[in-house]
C-alpha cells in the first residue's frame, strides 16, 4: 500500500529498474536494506540456477525442424527483466536468419582458432583420427573463391603435422544455442611439387557468447544439455530461475506501491479512530 512517508521518488521508474535488476529500484528509492536483500536472494537464486544448467535453460522458444514452440517456463523466468529481454532479443535475431542459404556461417571472414578435429584420410589404411588438437588458420577470402584458404597445424602422436586447408564450409546457422559449430573442409598436402588431397576434416569450433546465449535451442540441443548436466539437475536449475523470476514480481510491486503493511500504525477500514487516552490505556 502506498504511504507518503516511504521515499518512493518516481514509482514508475523505480518499478522499471526493479524489473531490470532485482534490488536496483529499491536502491534508487534509498531503501538500501531491502535493495540488498532482494539483490542477494533473487539474483543469487537466478544465477545459481543458471550456473547449474551451465548457462542454459533460458529461452523464449524451442525449435523442432521448421516449427517452433513457446517455452512456457520463460514466462516466469522473464520476471528478471535484464535476462528476459536478452532472450527476447536473441529470439528475434535467431528467427531473422536465412535458413535456406548454404555456408551461412561466415567462414570467408577468416579464422584463427584452436580446435579439436576429426580427420578422415582418403587412404583406408590410415583410417579416421578422432579428437586431434591443433590450430586452424583460415585466411579471409571472397565467397566461393576456389583457392587454398589456410592451414591446420595438428598435433598427432606428439608431433606437429601441417595440412593445407581447402574449401571450408559450414551449413549451420551463425546464431544457435548449440555451443559449437562444425566446420568441414578438405585437407591437402604438397607432394613432389603438387598439391594433393589427403582427406577431410570436421572441426568443432566454439561459438561466441553473443551468438549462443539464450538462443532458441533445437530438441537435439536440449537433449544434449540433459545428458551433460543431468536431467534432474537441469530441471531443478530451470525451476530455481522460475522461482527467482516470480519473486522479483513481488519486489517490483513493492517498489511501485510500497510495503504491503506500511508502518503498522494504519487504522483499519470501518474502525473508529482510537483516542490517545485509549491507546495509552492499552
Amino acid at each position: 500500500m502506498f504511504d507518503p512517508r516511504i521515499p518512493q521518488k518516481n514509482r514508475t521508474l523505480a518499478a522499471f529498474l526493479a524489473f531490470l535488476v532485482p534490488g536496483l529500484g529499491h536502491y534508487y528509492q534509498g531503501r538500501v536494506f531491502k535493495a540488498s536483500v532482494y539483490a542477494v536472494c533473487i539474483i543469487g537464486t537466478y544465477t545459481y540456477g543458471m550456473a547449474m544448467a551451465d548457462g542454459n535453460g533460458i529461452y523464449t522458444h524451442q525449435v523442432s525442424g521448421a516449427h517452433s514452440m513457446r517455452n512456457f517456463p520463460f514466462l516466469a523466468q522473464a520476471g528478471v527483466g535484464s535476462v528476459g529481454l536478452m532472450a527476447v532479443i536473441q529470439s528475434q535475431r535467431y528467427f531473422s536468419q536465412d535458413f535456406q542459404g548454404q555456408n551461412i556461417y561466415p567462414v570467408e571472414e577468416g579464422l584463427n582458432q584452436e580446435v579439436i578435429a576429426q580427420l578422415t584420410y582418403n587412404n583406408p589404411d590410415e583410417g579416421v583420427l578422432q579428437d586431434v588438437p591443433g590450430q586452424l588458420i583460415i585466411l579471409p577470402t571472397q565467397r566461393n573463391e576456389q583457392i587454398i584458404q589456410g592451414e591446420f597445424i595438428a598435433s598427432i602422436d606428439g608431433q606437429e603435422t601441417r595440412f593445407l586447408v581447402a574449401h571450408p564450409s559450414c551449413n549451420e546457422p551463425a546464431l544457435s544455442a548449440k555451443e559449437t559449430w562444425t566446420l568441414d573442409c578438405t585437407l591437402q598436402e604438397e607432394l613432389n611439387g603438387q598439391t594433393v588431397s589427403v582427406g577431410r576434416m570436421e572441426a568443432e569450433i566454439p561459438r561466441s557468447f553473443i551468438n549462443e546465449f539464450s538462443m532458441p535451442p533445437e530438441i537435439s540441443t536440449i537433449n544434449h544439455w540433459y545428458n551433460k548436466v543431468g536431467g534432474k539437475r537441469y530441471d531443478l536449475a530451470v525451476t530455481l530461475t522460475m522461482i527467482a523470476g516470480l519473486l522479483n514480481i513481488l519486489a517490483i510491486w513493492d517498489c511501485f506501491d510500497g510495503p504491503a503493511h506500511g508502518y503498522g500504525d494504519e487504522e483499519s477500514e470501518g474502525q473508529p479512530e482510537s483516542k490517545p487516552e485509549e491507546k495509552s490505556a492499552e
